[in-house]
């Protein structure tokens, strides 16, 4: 027998909110990630709650590795430029893409097309973003520090 994507969004319906709770309770954030086929897979993943600038969760992955690590690409960018080029704009730096405004969130390492991570300050989904827009976070981190 093979689990459906209605199965499987079935049992995430039912299991996401129970999980959530609990971990809530013990000041945690959740990340959940799902397969479904020959068998149901979950893979949870829970940070603590550390919010920082603008609502970013310090605690997340993404957080603590920018943190850490800072971050550096060697690509040619959109802009023009290329090189090595920093991104120096400390976490919960906002800023503007497509008539929404962003908090800067961290560093998602394991995406190598969109590693930069954006939570939207309407509502607080995440969105990722390409090397790109590390120009316009450098431009509005030392436009707010002026």
């Amino acid at each position: 027998m093979t689990i459906s994507k209605a199965q499987s969004e079935a049992l995430i319906s039912e299991l996401k909110p129970a999980i959530d709770a609990i971990l809530a309770r013990h000041g945690m954030d959740t990340k959940f990630a799902w397969k479904y086929g020959a068998w149901f897979e979950l893979k949870l993943t829970a940070t603590s709650v550390e919010e920082g600038p603008n609502g970013v969760n310090l605690g997340s992955p993404e957080a603590q590795y920018f943190t850490k690590f800072g971050y550096t690409t060697y690509k040619s960018i959109a802009a023009g430029l290329s090189g090595a080029v920093t991104l120096d704009a400390p976490l919960g730096t906002l800023f503007e893409s497509r008539g929404e405004v962003y908090a800067f969130a961290g560093i998602a390492a394991k995406r190598s097309k969109y590693p930069i991570v954006g939570r939207k300050v309407a509502d607080g989904t995440i969105t990722f973003f390409t090397d790109a827009l590390i120009a316009k976070l450098n431009g509005a981190a030392a436009s707010a520090a002026v």
